[in-house]
């Protein structure tokens, strides 16, 4: 049931994300790249979970897991 929340709530903000995009920023001048990288990173981690890709490395384990996401 997590794994359909997270691949259905990744949809929706990566379509918020692209249809909208003057939510994250007024004007491409005044753009605050870290909160970017962080919403890309979190969305990426939710396609992941969401898919149910298996990590087999420690270190994308503790990356792509539901709770970090």
């Amino acid at each position: 049931m997590t794994r359909v929340f997270s691949l259905l709530l990744a949809l929706f903000l990566n379509g918020l994300l692209l249809i909208y995009p003057s939510h994250i920023a007024v004007s491409s001048a005044q753009q605050d790249h870290g909160y970017l990288t962080i919403l890309m990173l979190a969305l990426s981690a939710a396609f992941v979970h969401g898919i149910g890709f298996c990590r087999r490395y420690w270190l994308w384990e503790i990356v792509f897991n539901r709770y970090f996401s």
